[in-house]
């Protein structure tokens, strides 16, 4: 066996369901938690950068949490492009044509009733950031909790809505 798969198989693989818990957590998909762990699997395999790795737990974990956040970030803008559509709909001298108004409507009906589906802190922290155009800093304080905690709540949130959407996407 060689050496990078025998330091693998003792320091990194014993705690791959741990890992793919905490992908979970953030994105809740298992299917994409999984990929997000081979993902930094992958990145810690580059090279020779294993063997630089002193604690490979600690490091996969910090890693796949920051891979997590970062795709979840990504998808906060899909989401919202419902409300773009609205925006550039009102104003407009020539008048939208009603089947445009009505799947805007529907849309933003959809994603208010996911919103509503959150958890209750991970939707509270949704209204107050996306609607309530409040900095995670003042979310922060009004919930007495951490800026990260407001964060990983909007990440989750957010992860949660995409997945949700995608689905109905999906669907029709």
């Amino acid at each position: 066996m060689r050496e990078v798969d025998e330091w693998f198989a003792s320091r990194l693989f014993p705690y791959e369901r741990t890992l793919v818990r905490i992908a979970y957590r953030i994105t809740g998909d298992e299917e994409l938690a999984r990929e997000i762990v081979h993902e930094v699997y992958a990145d810690m395999f580059k090279g020779e950068r294993w063997r630089a790795i002193a604690r490979p737990k600690a490091y996969a974990a910090i890693a796949v949490r920051r891979a997590a956040v970062r795709l979840c970030r990504r998808a906060l803008v899909v989401p919202f492009k419902s409300f773009a559509d609205m925006d550039m709909l009102v104003g407009h001298e020539i008048e939208p044509d009603p089947h445009q108004i009505l799947f805007v409507k529907e849309q933003r009906r959809i994603v208010l009733e996911i919103i509503d589906a959150l958890p209750p802190r991970c939707r509270e922290v949704v209204r107050l950031r996306r609607f309530g155009d409040r900095s995670p800093q003042s979310i922060a304080e009004q919930l007495g909790i951490t800026v990260s905690v407001v964060d990983k709540h909007l990440a989750r949130g957010m992860a949660i809505i995409a997945r949700k959407l995608s689905c109905l996407d999906s669907n029709e």
